[in-house]
């Protein structure tokens, strides 16, 4: 191997080109070919450029156009090269669809009205109906299948669903024409203020 050295070729119209390595008197011009593989153009803007066929850029050779394309192509290569990281839910999103609608790693059941929900006790102890529940000496505490009587005719299995997801939600859009059945049901599980 030769020795490192950086020598630095002019070129008619006073722009220099730098070429680094043991190989780097052999390039002489355009036609010369002989250049090390690997060189790079330090040419218009300042910018380094590396030559795929490892010849050098003669800066009176290339036009703007093809640098455009260059740069284009150089931009779009690494767009299709660059990992895309997976978009994920947001908390209140994941948590509603995972813990709620899915009942992933749920520790009670809750039956009502011939429908049951896997929930977590966690999660239920926002409403004041069962947080007393739990933290009391009530038989309930320690079960894990709790069957709920639902006194009032207007609660639904729709109007429980909505309550029950408001505990694993942040917000609840409610259509006006179901307003009395969960205004109902969240006044029996103890979820308004």
């Amino acid at each position: 191997m030769g020795s490192l050295s950086s020598r630095v070729l002019r070129r008619g119209g006073g722009r220099a080109v730098q070429e680094r390595g043991s190989e780097a008197g052999s390039a002489a011009g355009p036609g010369g070919g002989g250049a090390s593989r690997g060189s790079a153009c330090y040419c218009r803007g300042g910018r380094k450029r590396k030559r795929s066929s490892g010849a050098f850029c003669y800066c009176e050779l290339g036009s703007d156009d093809e640098e455009e394309e260059d740069d284009e192509g150089d931009e779009q290569e690494r767009l299709l090269n660059t990992p895309r990281r997976k978009k994920l839910k947001s908390t209140s999103k994941y948590i509603y669809q995972t813990l709620f609608l899915n009942g992933e790693n749920s520790d009670i059941k809750i039956c009502a009205l011939g429908e049951e929900w896997s929930l977590h006790k966690i999660y239920l102890c926002q409403s004041g109906y069962f947080s007393s529940m739990f933290s009391g000496s009530w038989k309930e505490s320690s079960m894990n299948t709790i069957e709920l009587e639902i006194p009032d005719q207007n609660i639904d299995v729709e109007a429980l669903q909505v309550a029950f997801g408001s505990l694993y939600r942040d917000d609840v859009l409610i259509k006006p024409s179901r307003v009395i059945a969960i205004l109902a049901a969240a006044c029996m599980l103890q979820l308004v203020p």
